[in-house]
């Protein structure tokens, strides 16, 4: 994607950069095939999950740079092309959590800063959460339930889409997993290796996202309230999470109390969780026509579930019940503890923070299509399979991001060295110096660096520098304004003292030429 320096043109390191990817990936599959062959006439479930990690992993890695970076992941890129140690200060220093940007600092030093190749890594974890679904669900219930867990994960769009980004949702989606496995697993086992790997695996997840402190929580709930046993050994064991977790604890109180860009939900939020675990974050008309059916056929699986957790407490089949409890616990205490914080205080309920609580919905819906008959059994699976291939149909045909190359090459189609460019989300000069710029992208100081072409990140009105103010002719580039600034106050600036001489619009940006000149668009 960037333009070479060196010996290379820039295809070429392109292609080298994709070509070191793939020659990865076909590392990773070659064992998943060998023991799909091993286990084919021994072991059908393995088999068939086999066949489902394979499938997860083409969906996921199916378009992959067809996008272009969004304004968060070239944030992540830019600071994580830079040295290991740096990526985890700034990770720190600008209010997030640092496993993942050290682990893509470390990716990006081996197979460089391209599209493909910095969203592979979400690919690896998307992939291999897939893996680990199948073995908690058996865990919990049975083979039969692993094998529909994975496929709802692998099939669903929500987690498709975030395995997709150059971000930490994927890994937080496995880590929370892994920490799930090994929950249970120190649970029914008396094995003091469970032990560390149950605390190895939540010291990772709480280093990877400030929510993720709601999976310990839910688990132990789950503990104080199901399981009982051996409390002294469980205190102590949350005792040595929270002493290796006392570095972050502040930051995340600090995170907590502060105002953040969002709107406060409201009980329509919650049935909009519900259905983006289901369908996806694609809301065209065929897509939430679709997506409807998905959801409602989900949400009736999940009444069902319900309803089997209330006979379980009747007829005192425990281990069942337990399980179910847990599963709910991570439904609802997650989305819901985050809304009632956001309703009393700050509002901070964003959908992708528990992505981990998507698993337990497709778990719980793998459960009850395992409680029909066989018949009815494949009919769920087959309507399930055709609705959300339909549904990722319509994501990878239709659903648009942000165009970030576009609007790069517009500017420097048009711009003359003099104008100025106003970018009204500081972060977004990240994105547009990636395809404006690629020099400025790999600077120390991207601000600087641009600042030189008169290029400018600006919050609102009140924050514009002087340097901006006394041009001419003004590019104004608004990413999403209304969610960030909703009053408009950098559009109102410059639409009361010039002429509006141009308006492109593309998705979630529009670009806005403003010149002291006569209004040439009347």
């Amino acid at each position: 994607t960037l333009p070479s320096t060196g010996g290379f043109s820039g295809c070429q390191k392109c292609f080298i950069q994709h070509l070191k990817v793939l020659v990865f990936a076909c590392l990773c599959i070659i064992p998943v095939m060998k023991t799909a062959k091993l286990f084919q006439k021994k072991n059908t479930a393995l088999f068939i999950l086999a066949f489902i990690i394979i499938s997860a992993f083409l969906i996921r890695v199916y378009k992959l740079d067809s996008e272009d970076l969004e304004l968060d992941e070239g944030v992540s890129v830019y600071h994580d092309s830079k040295s290991i140690i740096y990526a985890a200060k700034w990770s720190i220093n600008d209010d997030y959590l640092p496993l993942y940007h050290v682990l893509l600092s470390s990716w990006v030093h081996l197979f460089g800063t391209g599209t493909f190749s910095t969203r592979f890594l979400s690919v690896i974890f998307g992939t291999a959460s897939v893996f680990l679904m199948y073995f908690i669900a058996t865990l919990l219930f049975n083979k039969r339930v692993g094998v529909y867990s994975a496929l709802l994960l692998a099939l669903s769009s929500f987690n498709v889409y975030y395995s997709q980004q150059a971000r930490d949702y994927a890994l937080l989606l496995f880590l929370a997993l892994g920490s799930i496995y090994f929950y249970f697993k120190f649970i029914m086992s008396e094995k003091n290796v469970f032990i560390f790997y149950y605390v190895l695996s939540n010291i990772l997840l709480l280093y990877t996202h400030g929510f993720a402190l709601l999976v310990v929580i839910v688990q132990n709930m789950h503990y104080f309230l199901c399981v009982r046993k051996d409390i002294r050994r469980w205190l102590i064991l949350q005792l040595t999470l929270f002493i290796l977790y006392l570095p972050l604890l502040g930051f995340v109180l600090k995170e907590a109390s502060k105002s953040l860009a969002i709107l406060k939900p409201t009980m329509l939020t919650l049935f909009l969780t519900m259905y983006t675990f289901s369908s996806g974050v694609n809301y065209s008309f065929l897509s939430l026509l679709f997506g409807s059916f998905l959801a409602l056929l989900f949400g009736s699986l999940l009444l069902f579930s319900i309803v089997q957790l209330t006979k379980d407490f009747k007829n005192k089949s425990y281990h069942e019940l337990n399980t179910l409890i847990f599963l709910c616990f991570l439904l609802i205490i997650p989305p819901l503890s985050i809304f009632t914080y956001s309703i009393i205080f700050t509002p901070f309920y964003t959908i992708k923070y528990f992505i981990y609580s998507s698993a337990a919905l497709y778990m719980l819906v793998a459960f009850s299509i395992s409680k029909f008959k066989k018949l009815y059994q494949a009919i769920a699976i087959v309507l399930v399979i055709l609705v959300s291939t339909s549904i990722l149909y319509l994501d990878f045909s239709s659903f648009q991001k942000e165009k970030w190359s576009e609007v790069a090459g517009y500017i420097k189609e048009n711009k003359n060295p003099e104008d100025a460019v106003v970018l009204h989300v500081p972060n977004s000069i990240y994105s547009f110096s990636y395809y404006f710029d690629p020099g400025c992208f790999k600077s120390d100081d991207i601000n600087l660096c641009l600042s030189l072409q008169n290029i400018y990140g600006v919050e609102n009105a009140g924050k514009l520098p002087k340097e901006v103010t006394d041009r001419e002719n003004v590019w104004l580039i608004l990413f999403n304004w209304w969610y960030v600034d909703k009053e408009a106050t950098l559009y109102n600036y410059f639409n009361s003292g010039y002429s509006l001489a141009e308006h492109k619009k593309y998705p979630h940006i529009e670009v806005y030429h403003f010149s002291s000149q006569p209004n040439s668009m009347q």
